[in-house]
């Protein structure tokens, strides 16, 4: 378990910090390609005349009203391609040990720490179908039916939401079940109410 640890600390952390200033210079950006957008190349000159008629500021409010809308889509993006690349599909353990099980703990570590950086994008989007297309794209099953109100879903794959499946707010699904020198995937299947802070798994 030390060695993914390491393993994942080495490959995620240079992509975290990436998403990280990513989502702090995006609002910056699209309010100085606004600007450039309506006044031309001379607006960050002219930025005190533009604000003058009140038109540089409606810009940056604008950017900065809509920048976290653009953030949760590109980080989610990211995230997604972030998960198949490292996680692949998981499926469920079977009876023997795992051949690798330095590798089975990897990719469980390298979902937790996507999910970590995605949360802000899932709560953007929490209670709305775009959360139900972004879990199938991270490879949950969901039926259309389905109400999801909390962003605590790990181990994408193995989860399926019914289509009596109720989440509340901060409801845990997890499929995974850890043991001293092993790692456990089953499948987890959900059609019903599932309460706030309560926790299901396989």
């Amino acid at each position: 378990m030390v060695w993914a640890c390491t393993l994942c600390a080495c490959i995620l952390q240079p992509i975290t910090f990436l998403v990280r200033a990513l989502s702090f210079w995006t609002p910056v950006v699209t309010a100085c390609a606004i600007d450039y957008a309506i006044f031309g190349p001379t607006a960050l000159r002219d930025a005190a005349e533009a604000s003058h008629h009140g038109l540089g500021n409606l810009a940056l409010a604008f950017a900065l009203v809509y920048s976290r809308l653009l953030i949760s889509c590109v980080v989610t993006l990211i995230s997604v391609c972030l998960k198949w690349l490292l996680v692949g599909r998981l499926r469920p353990t079977p009876d023997a040990p795992h051949r690798w099980p330095v590798l089975a703990h990897f990719r469980w570590r390298s979902g937790r720490i996507i999910h970590a950086q995605l949360e802000p994008a899932l709560e953007c989007f929490r209670g709305t179908s775009i959360l139900t297309y972004i879990l199938r794209a991270l490879g949950t099953r969901v039926h259309r039916s389905a109400t999801i109100e909390t962003t605590q879903i790990f181990d994408w794959d193995l989860v399926e939401l019914g289509p009596h499946a109720i989440l509340q707010e901060k409801a845990s699904i997890s499929a995974a079940h850890l043991h001293l020198s092993d790692i456990r995937f089953e499948r987890v299947v959900v059609d019903a109410l599932v309460g706030t802070g309560a926790h299901a798994s396989a």
